[in-house]
């Protein structure tokens, strides 16, 4: 007998070391259902432990054993059922609350799933739009550059291009358009140059023929190297007249001349030039 109040009076403590424990969990519960579930218990085990410990007395006076079964089974039994109810429904309740817990936990994964992915493929969206962009604006200044440097090497310098970067990209366009305009500068100077050395050519050219022509018409400078284009290029025109299939006379072919000669340097080289024409004309007209 004594043992087993021995015994009993040890699970008296665990059970209240358990209790303990409970209460300082259920102690941060914002439910106020789960502080009202361990009152009870709490209070259901106090009424239970006044008549176990009652009944253990009782025990003791062997002359009063049926009165002491009697109070076992009805009053001890009424509090124990009572202790054992009232854990039940703590722990029912707390099984609910567990529950309850945890679908909302999974609810909470569930969305916080949903939104992490969401964001997973707005982050990548944007990570290649940014990616897109940041290329294009490599890739299209080059694009370019490539291409006026394509038309510089073939000879196409009218080529405009504008630049609004400030970057490497940039400024490497920058260089470009400005080698562009520079070298299209050069190329304006050098085709002047050439057009202004053409030109002065073709004069030589000219002055050099008219010099051939009379030359070759038997006809000689002035004393001063210089041909009287004019005159000459009449007399010229008048020679050939004298030619076969022609008939001048001599009296208009000096009234011809007459006027042209003058005096001075130039009225002598005319005069020259006008005896070389009337002995070619006469020797045409013999023939």
């Amino acid at each position: 007998m004594k043992a087993e109040l021995e015994r009993v009076d040890k699970r008296k403590q665990e059970n209240a070391e358990r209790l303990d424990k409970l209460g300082v969990l259920i102690a941060d519960d914002e439910d106020p259902q789960s502080k009202a579930k361990l009152q009870a218990v709490l209070d259901a085990r106090e009424k239970n432990l006044v008549v176990q410990s009652k009944f253990i007395a009782m025990s003791a006076d062997d002359s009063k054993r049926d009165e002491n079964v009697k109070y076992l089974l009805t009053t001890v039994r009424k509090e124990q059922t009572a202790y054992l109810n009232a854990l039940t429904d703590l722990v029912k309740f707390q099984n609910t609350a567990v529950e309850q817990a945890s679908t909302v936990a999974e609810q909470s994964y569930s969305s916080s799933r949903t939104t992490m992915a969401a964001l997973t493929v707005v982050a990548v969206a944007l990570a290649a739009w940014v990616l897109h962009w940041i290329t294009r604006s490599i890739t299209q200044p080059l694009n370019r550059a490539v291409g006026m440097a394509q038309a510089v090497a073939g000879g196409d310098l009218t080529m405009r291009m504008e630049c609004h970067t400030t970057d490497e990209t940039g400024q490497l366009l920058r260089a470009l358009i400005d080698m562009n305009e520079s070298l299209a500068r050069t190329v304006g100077q050098v085709r002047s140059g050439t057009d202004t050395i053409t030109n002065a050519s073709n004069d030589r050219q000219r002055q050099s023929g008219f010099v051939d022509a009379h030359r070759a018409a038997g006809l000689q400078p002035g004393g001063d190297g210089v041909v009287d284009g004019g005159a000459d290029l009449d007399r010229v025109a008048e020679c050939r007249e004298c030619a076969p299939g022609h008939q001048a006379g001599g009296g208009g072919f000096g009234l011809r001349h007459q006027g042209r000669a003058g005096g001075g340097r130039g009225g002598e080289h005319h005069g020259r030039h006008q005896g070389k024409l009337r002995q070619d004309c006469r020797h045409h007209q013999r023939d």
